[in-house]
């Protein structure tokens, strides 16, 4: 029963959410941020140093975007560098209140949303297995095998908006970045 969950979840993020885009009816969807998340553009390469975010830190180029994770009773703060220009329009947000498992790389334009990609933390074991399996379960990012946990990232697999428009331009510029992105999370 565990084992279809996770592959449901794993597939449900992947397909369901990768990818998606919607009109929101609302004109602060970018202002509902949960508290878990937030933007952060001041932090020095000392302040980082003091908190162990050194692969995660703002510069003149890059912004730092933090969010929480949870799975079983393993906590985690994850950050990652965005590009700068892309801050107003990123976030990273729970798949849902109860499952902080899952976090959502938003973007947000006005009314236009779209998940642009996935973060994902699972148990090292559920994560093999399912891996064994040969069922999508995104490319490791990082491992914290004290805490038994790995932590993977699922992009877009085609295109949210349509070619030719600003929104499209902003997260092919996400996209074009993304092996910074990558290589910047840290997991605490």
């Amino acid at each position: 029963m565990k084992k279809t969950y996770l592959a449901a979840t794993a597939m449900a993020a992947l397909l369901a959410f990768s990818g998606c885009s919607s009109q929101s009816n609302t004109t602060d969807a970018a202002s509902n941020q949960t508290e878990s998340t937030q933007t952060e553009t001041t932090e020095t390469e000392e302040e980082a140093a003091e908190t162990g975010q050194a692969g995660a830190e703002a510069t003149a180029d890059t912004a730092v975007l933090t969010g929480a994770m949870k799975q079983g009773d393993v906590e985690k703060a994850i950050t990652m560098n965005i590009p700068a220009s892309l801050e107003d329009y990123l976030s990273l947000e729970p798949i849902s209140e109860e499952d902080s498992s899952t976090l959502l790389v938003r973007f947000t334009n006005g009314e236009d949303v779209a998940n642009i990609g996935t973060l994902g933390l699972s148990t090292i074991t559920d994560y093999e297995e399912l891996k064994e399996e040969g069922l999508p379960v995104g490319d490791e990012i990082l491992r914290d095998e004290d805490a038994g946990v790995v932590l993977t990232y699922s992009g877009m697999q085609d295109s949210v908006f349509e070619p030719d428009t600003e929104n499209y331009d902003l997260v092919m510029e996400y996209d074009a970045a993304l092996d910074d992105v990558l290589a910047s999370i840290t997991m605490e």
